[in-house]
């Protein structure tokens, strides 16, 4: 019964720690010229151990990011212009092989796995331009990490 009783630490363990995350992705787009303080998505991920299959399932269920000055597009596409963006996503943006879980350093492994695919799957935002029209606008990446 011992090895039951470790699963069942080493599950609850993984749920406080990774069912529910907020990851930051620190864009290159910048507001305050010349302090640049660089615009910030806010991406909440859901993690599911699925045990029948032996893995565990990360979902992106929602996007945040508050534009604080209009970003430019370029000289053909208009510009997304200051708002608040917020929505629903139902995205797999990973699915980790369970064997992996619960070795040595399996949580650091398992958080920076999450980092990566965040960075990799969410590329792009919807938002408003300046003509009012719902335009998709691919950014790139600075930084990503855990919210605390």
């Amino acid at each position: 019964m011992p090895a039951i009783e470790d699963y069942i630490d080493k599950k609850y363990y993984f749920n406080q720690l990774f069912e529910k995350l907020t990851i930051a992705i620190e864009t290159t787009d910048y507001y305050d010229y010349p302090n640049k303080k660089y615009e910030t998505l806010y991406i909440d991920v859901f993690s599911k151990l699925k045990e029948k299959k032996g893995e565990v399932e990360v979902i992106a269920t929602n996007l945040y990011i508050e534009l604080h000055s209009r970003i430019h597009r370029g000289m053909f596409s208009s510009d997304l212009v200051p708002q608040v963006i917020d929505y629903e996503l139902n995205d797999t943006i990973l699915v980790y092989p369970g064997e992996e879980l619960f070795g040595e350093e399996w949580d650091r492994a398992f958080e920076e796995h999450v980092l990566e695919a965040v960075k990799q799957n969410i590329t792009s935002y919807t938002g408003h331009n300046s003509s009012g029209d719902e335009k998709s606008y691919s950014f790139k990446v600075q930084d990503v990490w855990v919210v605390e």
